[in-house]
This record gives structure tokens, sequence and C-alpha cells, in this order.
């Protein structure tokens, strides 16, 4: 059984109290514990990032590369049994985990190599004039993160923080701390004292985090009302705030969509993590001509899918996190029933575990559209779809509500990239659900609205970890 510690300047420490990490998928098997710090912990890790920015900002831009890429080697090295415990405690399926630790490890090079090209000051002169623009790292970065990506999600933010001179204290989620917590040791040893800390626990050290004087800029992927609460602490010293919050994107099917493609690869998207992902397809608008076909393809793909435990190979549906996550989620499947809407639960009671906290995938039809089954992000394994008559009225459904992170459009590509320049969003696919290498490189990922403040991954996300100081001379006649 294992223990996530807090680590400051490369020293584990204890918390003040352990937390059991379980099994959602068998609730009664204890992975592990976390030792929660407490504010004095979590201060003092913040006061070790705070020290060692003195010397790390200093760091040759090549240098600060060149360890990261030895630490990235190490975490390939132990690939296999992070994933497998990563998958055990959050619930994800086995592949799915290994995709993206795979997909982490790539974006980790693909950082170090962008950082290396990135410039870190420019001067511009027009006669006797010159003005030299230099980017500096802000100082302590705080990166909370969740529990459904632990690793891309995490390694996404740390990468480009500490590329650009920062330091850093991570809180992961108690939930999947375990897996996430050792790659991050492995990366921690390869750098000086400080440079990289870590802090256990949920709302204490997250709010001694928010509220320190000593973080410059707090980066948070999770819910709205988390990062409304960190916003507020925030104000109080006025730290820059990066969030990636959540999104209930939308899905348009066209009326010149192939029904049987669309169908099959959003079913699969939007059930991969039991829906707990925040750019799963959660609501689909088929136009009425398709509308038959497409469903009864989607009900043939949904039917086909294993449900398992996550570390069975043939898994395509694993547990929700928490029972707490599954109540909410037939709630509000429950409310939908109740207004009339039609639930067609895609398998029986006995092919569910018997432990664990699964749920049978379901169908919404016939619902209204402002229903909150609709308009909510529920973060499980149920999916309205609903029929439209035009594209007009596909565009005003996909954009009515606060979300705006993600979305999709299926059909001919000159229409589908007509449509999806009208959506609210910060991204958008077509015919498709997933970034490929090719996007990861070019896609900006975040959201408008309130969906998130800021950008990940491409060559931008560094603008994001850095802040510009210009230094405007000019060469007086009697220096010449």
């Amino acid at each position: 059984m294992q223990t996530a510690m807090n680590l400051i300047s490369n020293q584990h420490r204890d918390g003040g109290s352990l937390l059991p990490v379980t099994d959602p998928g068998n609730p009664d098997d204890v992975l592990g514990h976390i030792s929660a710090a407490d504010k004095s912990l979590t201060d003092e890790a913040t006061a070790s990032a705070h020290d060692a920015w003195r010397g790390w900002k200093k760091t040759d831009p090549a240098t600060r590369g060149e360890k990261l890429l030895q630490a990235a080697e190490q975490v390939e090295a132990a690939h296999e049994p992070i994933a497998r415990l990563t998958t055990s405690e959050n619930g994800m399926p086995i592949a799915t985990t290994r995709a993206e630790l795979t997909l982490a490890l790539s974006g980790m090079r693909f950082f170090i190599e962008e950082a290396a090209s990135f410039s870190f000051s420019d001067t511009v002169e027009e006669n006797a004039d010159w003005v030299t623009r230099i980017k500096k790292s802000k100082g302590v970065i705080a990166c909370i993160v969740p529990w459904n990506a632990p690793i891309v999600l995490t390694l996404q933010k740390v990468l480009p923080a500490l590329l650009t001179g920062n330091t850093v204290v991570v809180k992961p989620s108690p939930l999947a701390s375990l897996g996430v917590t050792q790659i991050l040791e492995i990366i921690a040893e390869a750098l000086p004292d400080g440079v990289l800390n870590i802090v256990q626990g949920d709302i204490e050290s997250g709010r001694a985090l928010s509220e320190s004087p000593l973080v410059r800029m707090l980066s948070f992927t999770g819910g709205g009302s988390t990062a409304k609460h960190i916003m507020r602490s925030a104000a109080d010293n006025l730290k820059h705030v990066h969030f990636e919050l959540g999104g209930n994107d939308p899905a348009l099917v066209l009326d010149d969509a192939d029904p049987a493609e669309a169908a099959t690869t959003l079913m699969q998207a939007a059930f991969r993590k039991s829906g707990q992902y925040c750019f799963a397809p959660k609501r689909i608008y088929v136009a009425d001509t398709i509308y038959d076909s497409f469903m009864m393809y989607a009900k043939k793909a949904l039917a086909e899918m294993n449900i398992g435990h996550q570390l069975q190979e043939n898994t395509a549906i694993g547990p929700l996190i928490s029972s707490s996550q599954r109540d909410a989620v037939r709630a509000l499947l429950q409310q939908a029933a109740q207004a009339g809407a039609t639930i067609t639960e895609m398998h029986r009671d006995d092919q569910l575990p018997e432990k664990g906290w699964f749920m049978k995938p379901a169908l919404v039809t016939g619902v209204a559209a402002d229903h909150p089954i609709v308009l909510e992000e529920p973060f499980g394994p149920i999916l309205p779809v609903l029929s439209c008559s035009s594209t007009e009225d596909m565009i005003y459904e996909a954009n009515r509500t606060e979300y705006g992170l993600g979305s999709s459009v299926w059909g001919s590509e000159k229409q589908a990239a007509a449509i999806a320049a009208e959506l609210e969003a910060g991204f958008t696919f077509i015919n498709r659900t997933a970034v490929t290498p090719f996007g990861y490189r070019h896609l900006p990922f975040g959201g408008v609205k309130q969906s998130g403040i800021g950008r990940e991954n491409t060559a931008e996300v560094f603008d994001e970890f850095v802040q510009l100081h210009a230094i405007h001379g000019s060469r007086p006649s009697f220096f010449e």
C-alpha cells in the first residue's frame, strides 16, 4: 500500500492526517493514502518554491530543458506501473490511461523543443530610440489539478511553467494522487531543491495556495464553482489566475453527415470515460432528416460497449469516480424522466459489476431543449440527443449555455467549417472528437465564457507563464 507524501525542497514531509484512496471499481479496495498538508506545511512549500525561484529564473533555458528531458526519460521507463496505478484510483479504462500517459510524455518533449526557440527578449530601434521587451518568469506558480486525467493535465501546466523559469507547487486531487505524485517526484529529483514541490490534501491546502502572497499565479483545472472561490481568494493580492474549467460540449450533426460514422464516433467519445471529462460530447443536435438513422446507429454502437472494471483490457465504460457523483447523475436522469423524456438505458442490470460506482449508459430523447440535463454539465454516462429542423436552430441551441469549451460539427467540410465559425467555443472539431498529434502542436486548449481563462498546449502556452518588462532608452547625440 502506498502513501502519497508532500514534497518540499525534495524532502518527503508528513501531513496532518491520512486520507484513503480507494478503487472506484471496487470501493472495498484501499489502494493507499495521501498525507494531507495543513496551511502551515503548504506555506512552507510556497516559501521553498519562492527561495528556489531566485536561482531557477537565472538558469539558462537550455539547461532547464536538459534537466526536464532527463526526467521525461525516467518517467517513460515507469510507464506501465504508473498507468495501472492511476487507472486503479480514478476508474478510467486502462487503455485510455496508457494513451494519456503516452500523450503526456509526447507533450513533455514538445514543450521542451518549443521552449528552445521561445524568445525571452527582443529589441526594436528607430533612429536614436530603442525598446527592449523582456519576458520574465512570474515567480511561484500553484497548480491545482483534477482526478480524471491527472497526468496529462498536470504536465501541461508544470512543464511550461518550469521551462519559462518559474517554480511550482502542485496540489493533486485527493481522489487520484498516487500515480501523478510518482511522476512529479521523478521530475523534482532532476531539478534543484525547491523548484518543484507537492502538497497533498483537499480544501485546506487548496485554500492556502490561493491565499498565499508568495503565489504569483494559480493555474487550476476543475469545476466552475471551485474556480469562483479561488478567484475571490486570489483577489486579495491580485494574483493571476489561469483556469481550464468545465464544458457542456455540443455536437452538431448536419443533414449531409454520414449518420453511421457520426453516431459511432460520438458514442465512443461521449462514454469513453463514462462522460467524466471536460470536452466530452455532452449534448447532440441532429438534423431531423437523418435523426432516426442516427439513433439506430447510436444505440447499436453503445450496446456493443463493454462495462467493467477499469483494469480489464476490454473495458470501454468504467465506474464513476464516487457514489456521490453517481447519485448526482442518476438524480438528473430521473428529473428528465419525470419531465417526460424517454430514457433508453443500453445495458441490463446483470451486466453491471457487483461492486463499484457503475451506472448503465443512457440516451435521453424527447427532452426539452432548456432542460437542465441539456444545459448543465452532467459529468456522467448520460447523453441527450435532440432533433433540429435547421442549422440556425442548431447554432442557437449550441450557444445558449454559459459553457464554451469544445464542440464538434459533422457534415461536408465546407458547410461544417462555416457553422463551426459561428459557435461560441474555445475550439471546434470537424468530423472528429479528439486532438491529433498535429492538433496537439497547433490547437490552443481552453474555453470561453465560464469554461476558462487562458489557454494550454501549443507554443502560445509559454506566454501564460511570463510577464513583460519593457526597457526604453535613447542615445543622445553627445553619446554618439
